[in-house]
């Protein structure tokens, strides 16, 4: 078979921007392919758990010129707690400018693993999209809470969520009513809950 030109190779290597498996593996195939496949890598923070937030951290200060290629964070919980995200609002507050997204997907929001101040530290962020995938909150005030603290937020992806307590009371957002500004909004999941999140938004 004919040799293809590396340009060809990249153009597939962008088309997999989006998947780490992929792109790991690429970046192991040959030393033409590494540097465009660590490059779509060093796009997205990916953790499941407090030990691989610490670990990014570290490698932040090894290699600081990260911080300004980070755009997508994805937490995975496996059905876990959050504190993961509580650790990396703690640690990563104003050091990753270019951050757009940040995606959670199955997990459960206990209060008790959160830091108290965690809202007030993911208001540092520069995130405009928040992605929330087969999500446990203990209430829908702590979603909206989240929601809230996240100053730029304009894009928001909501699928089967679930919530211990659905009760909302609108004044509980009062003095928050003006930070939300939602301009993309896509809500998937039990009907009920679906309308008492649009109560909120």
């Amino acid at each position: 078979l004919p040799q293809l030109p590396i340009e060809v190779w990249e153009n597939v290597i962008d088309h997999l921007w989006d998947n780490q498996w992929d792109l790991l593996e690429c970046r192991l195939v040959c030393r033409a392919w590494y540097p465009l496949s660590r490059f779509h890598l060093d796009r997205k923070i990916w953790f499941s758990s407090s030990k691989g937030a610490k670990a990014y951290v570290k490698m932040l200060k090894q290699r600081p010129e990260l911080s300004k290629r980070a755009q997508n964070m994805d937490m995975y919980g496996c059905w876990g707690d959050l504190s993961a995200l509580s650790l990396a609002a703690i640690l990563l507050a104003r050091k990753l400018p270019q951050l757009e997204t940040l995606m959670i997907w199955e997990s459960t929001w206990k209060p008790w693993t959160m830091h108290r101040d965690v809202f007030l530290h993911l208001s540092a962020f520069s995130v405009t999209s928040l992605v929330l995938l087969y999500v446990r909150f203990p209430s829908i005030t702590v979603f909206g809470r989240l929601v809230c603290a996240l100053p730029r937020l304009v894009e928001l992806e909501c699928h089967t969520l679930q919530f211990t307590h659905d009760h909302f009371h609108r004044d509980t957002f009062g003095p928050y009513r003006d930070r939300v500004n939602i301009r993309y909004l896509k809500l998937t999941g039990d009907l009920q809950r679906i309308e008492k999140l649009i109560d909120f938004l």
